[in-house]
């Protein structure tokens, strides 16, 4: 009788950490696809600032465990990073008409994954950024952008300007 207890009890254990795993399996999956229905909203916004249909992969498996990572120190989830890539695009395209054709004109897609340092490079239409969980901004991505992108002569050499730069040109306020 008591071996039958015993191995009822430690049925029950099993399916309940069974149970918690599904559970906990469930709540990664859901958090996932919040994820990746965030960055789809915000690359479709980009894309609408820009008048433009520039793809956005990401690297996903890179940024696996992202809000329990201890760079992370706010436990940010993945988007939080990767929307950097597309507040840079819109940001970018809201700066001038100039810039909004340099972006239609020369930018067809950015890939993004998480690295240990912020890295960005520029080539063929495509901008690949990597963005670590600690001291990364849309800004510096944006500078990157109005400075690489645009090819022979486009876009080089730009003098970088800020959003709040562009604002102030726009309603004529002084420097």
């Amino acid at each position: 009788m008591i071996l039958v207890q015993r191995v009822l009890m430690a049925g029950s254990l099993m399916a309940l950490a069974g149970a918690a795993a599904c559970v906990s399996a469930s709540a990664q999956t859901f958090q996932q696809r919040q994820d990746r229905d965030q960055v789809s909203e915000h690359i479709a916004d980009a894309n609408r600032t820009c008048g433009t249909n520039v793809a956005l992969t990401v690297d996903w498996n890179s940024f696996a465990g992202a809000k329990s990572a201890p760079e992370n120190t706010n436990a940010q989830s993945a988007w939080a990073f990767i929307v950097n890539a597309t507040d840079a695009l819109d940001a970018v395209c809201r700066e001038s008409a100039e810039d909004k054709a340099m972006i239609a004109n020369n930018l067809r897609a950015i890939r993004v994954s998480h690295t240990a340092a912020e890295q960005m490079s520029y080539r063929n239409g495509v901008l690949t950024y990597g963005v670590p969980y600690t001291g990364a901004a849309y800004n510096t991505l944006e500078k990157y952008m109005l400075n690489n992108i645009g090819g022979a002569g486009v876009g080089q050499g730009k003098p970088v300007k800020s959003v709040i730069d562009g604002l102030k040109q726009r309603l004529n306020f002084p420097n």
